[in-house]
Order: C-alpha cells, then structure tokens, then sequence
C-alpha cells in the first residue's frame, strides 16, 4: 500500500491522529521516535531545501535528490 492510501485509511478510521510537524530530516527522525502516526511538512518546506527559490523545487531531479536524503538519512554514531 502507498503512503496516500495509507493516509486515507488513517484519516477514515474514528479517534484523533497523533500527528508532528517536521522540517528536515533531522526532525522527522525525532517524530518517528515517539510513534507520531503521521509526520507532515509545511510551507517552510522550500527553506529546508537549500535551494534558491521555489522554482527549483518543482524540478523533479532536485526533488528526487531531496527525497533520496530525506529517506536514507542515518544519524551519525
């Protein structure tokens, strides 16, 4: 199942979610550690990136390259 029917499912089913606002892959590491059920990233999105201005973000190599370190980023020992 991909992440937007995982989040369908969850926004379906009764009660509140336990959600957390993140801005770079540091803290969306710190989310998953307490169990938030969904971790989202806002308008401050295009200041994480470390890009010029938005433009380039809408570039799909760049946001491949940003998603690449947001999912394989491992904290140092």
């Amino acid at each position: 199942m991909n992440n937007g029917n995982l989040l369908r499912k969850k926004l379906a089913e009764p009660g509140i979610i336990l959600s957390s606002g993140v801005y770079d892959c540091f803290s969306a590491k710190i989310a998953e550690k307490p169990g938030f059920q969904v971790i989202f990233t806002t308008s401050g999105f295009e200041n994480l990136t470390s890009f010029k201005d938005y433009k380039e973000i809408i570039d799909i190599k760049k946001y491949q390259e940003l998603e690449e370190k947001v999912t394989t980023w491992k904290p140092s020992s």
